[in-house]
């Protein structure tokens, strides 16, 4: 079977851990999906907290401000292909260091440890399968919500700390918890969804019979409500104001509709856009496309598309990232610009699309028009974070810090 080209490709996805803490909550005892937590609003939180930003969908109310970027630190912080968050002027990260997931607070300004905690959870999944030598290691990107930290090991070891301290508050993990076994598929990669924060609860896709997707309570990690069904895929986690949306092992989980969308190699990894009842998702590996559903309904398709990064939706326009950044028209999938810029697409408050590749790139999100660049980035399957002035870049082994300066944004 031939092999896909750069599975580690998953990784955009990702990073995660856990030691188990004295006080485990209870092992359920029926294994009927508690019912799901009602739809909250957004946070309004600052910095870019976790994985898709503060509104879960790759943008921010900060402007651009100055470009070039100037480059304030690099440090060297271990290997994984997880993603990086800054909160409250700090950085934080899960890598791989002497075989164990470890989670990392540096201090914004100077790149500085803070502490690092080693926890549960290393280089690959109990059962993995298929694709060793692309990936490894935290595949998950933590959560912070200011006063606490989420992460998730690659092995299912989902974790709660003190963000100040690096305290354990609380742990347990999945496959130990709900009897989870193998993917039924020729690949596994492990855990790789990213906790979103839902209001006093966290939401992780679990799988079986318990709930495709788990929310659970930030005080002590225990079961706040459950949601959709079937295996899940390799995608970074659930999607939306309310994590409702997600890619299951072979199809598309949308507010309670279960979409067929089997890929190749269970490669469902970029994770769906969602702006109110729209919903963009793109793959690689058999289905070769982006699509757009209204109401669980499909209403296009396009050929432009990508494996790994997540589309993102900007008023009338959806951003497909890839070798390059193609701007589809959301109502009817026509493409309107290409432009140089591959890798994550992030929508800041003024209206400018900055992307990261080799180079970060600034682009006019009506156009395409570069309007600055900045080569030599640290780049790879991590994306990037924005906010507080700053852009945080990741490699498989550093990460980066590049002031823009902050100001107000227009919403």
């Amino acid at each position: 079977m031939t092999r896909p080209l750069g599975i580690g490709l998953l990784v955009l996805l990702i990073a995660g851990t856990l030691i188990y803490a004295a006080a485990i909550p209870p092992k359920p005892a029926a294994k009927a999906p508690v019912k799901a937590p009602a739809a909250k609003k957004v946070e309004a939180l600052t910095g870019w907290p976790q994985w898709m930003g503060p509104f879960r969908n790759w943008s921010s109310t900060e402007a651009s401000g100055q470009w070039p970027p100037k480059k304030k630190w690099e440090v060297q912080v271990g290997e994984s292909d997880s993603s990086p968050i800054l909160v409250g002027g700090k950085v934080y990260v899960t890598v791989l260091e002497a075989g164990k997931t470890t989670v990392k607070c540096l201090d914004a300004e100077t790149g500085r440890p803070v502490w690092s905690k080693q926890d549960l959870g290393g280089r690959y999944g109990r059962f993995h399968r298929g694709d060793e030598g692309n990936y490894f290691g935290p595949l998950s990107t933590p959560a912070c919500d200011g006063t606490l930290l989420f992460t998730l090991s690659v092995d299912g070891d989902l974790s709660c700390w003190d963000a100040a301290s690096g305290e354990k508050k609380w742990g347990f993990n999945l496959y130990e918890r709900y009897q989870m076994g193998t993917r039924k598929h020729n690949r596994d990669y492990g855990y790789t969804s990213s906790p979103l924060l839902l209001g006093s609860t966290i939401a992780v896709e679990v799988g079986g019979n318990h709930g495709a997707v788990m929310a659970f309570r930030k005080s002590d990690g225990a079961e706040a409500g459950s949601w959709g069904s079937g295996q899940v895929g390799h995608s970074s986690g659930p999607s939306g104001p309310d994590g409702k949306v997600f890619f299951g092992l072979n199809f598309l989980w949308v507010n309670g509709t279960s979409i067929p969308w089997p890929t190749n190699f269970a490669c469902n990894i970029a994770t769906p856009a969602v702006s109110g009842n729209k919903v963009v998702c793109t793959s690689g590996y058999q289905i070769h496309k982006t699509a757009m559903f209204e109401n669980g309904v499909q209403q296009w398709t396009s050929g432009r598309h990508d494996v790994v990064r997540s589309p993102v939706i900007y008023k009338d326009n959806v951003f497909i990232p890839g070798g390059n950044v193609a701007c589809l028209n959301l109502a009817t999938g026509k493409e309107k610009w290409n432009a140089p810029g591959a890798g994550c697409v992030i929508v800041t408050g003024d209206g400018k699309l900055i992307t990261q590749g080799a180079a970060l790139r600034l682009l006019d999100a009506e156009t395409g028009k570069e309007l600055s660049s900045l080569d030599g980035v640290p780049n790879g399957w991590p994306s990037a974070a924005f906010g507080e002035g700053k852009i945080i870049c990741k490699s498989r082994s550093s990460v980066a810090c590049y002031e823009v300066g902050k100001a107000p944004g227009k919403d």
